[in-house]
């Protein structure tokens, strides 16, 4: 999972290309898929302090029975820390995208982003997730902690990335 320069300008030619035109694959109507990963990062408070943290994340998408994608992203740092926003139909770049039969997340921070890519099997019965990071203009990535803090990530990686789909709204009661 290299940090590439490049992933918000490419996340930005995929969500204004024609293969988004497309929508979601037929095969995932009325299907929740989620994708999560461990944020593993070394990482700068502005006193200077660095130390590692790694952040679960996860990204809950579901695809309803007319094709409309529905998203909520979490972070959690701790059993009782977390941070969520939710995206809908229309919403900007946090929503997810399909580019033919992968679906393509971008989960912005304060300075840089992560790209997700979940590629599905030909059945759509099963997928694999794949992430990268990338910087604007060679910086450092940064983002507000869930303290208050600034902090600058020194060095960041994926680990233990994870794809499942199962039947249903993930939203229901």
């Amino acid at each position: 999972m290299k940090v590439l320069r490049w992933v918000a300008p490419l996340a930005l030619v995929l969500f204004s290309g024609q293969a988004l035109a497309q929508g979601a694959p037929k095969q995932l109507y009325n299907k929740s898929i989620t994708l999560s990963f461990i944020r593993a990062q070394m990482m700068k408070s502005t006193t200077g302090v660095t130390r590692g943290s790694s952040p679960f994340q996860e990204s809950h998408i579901y695809v309803s029975s007319s094709g409309r994608i529905f998203h909520r992203a979490a972070v959690h740092v701790a059993a009782n820390a977390r941070r969520s926003s939710d995206s809908g139909p229309g919403d900007d770049v946090k929503s997810a995208k399909f580019s033919g039969s992968q679906l393509v997340v971008v989960m912005q921070l304060q300075s840089g982003a992560a790209l997700l890519a979940a590629s599905f099997d030909p059945g759509f019965s099963s997928c694999t997730l794949s992430v990268t990071f990338g910087k604007e203009g060679g910086k450092n990535m940064r983002f507000a902690g869930l303290d208050g803090n600034q902090y600058e990530i020194t060095s960041i990686k994926a680990e233990r990335p994870s794809c499942s789909i199962k039947d249903g709204n993930i939203f229901g009661n």
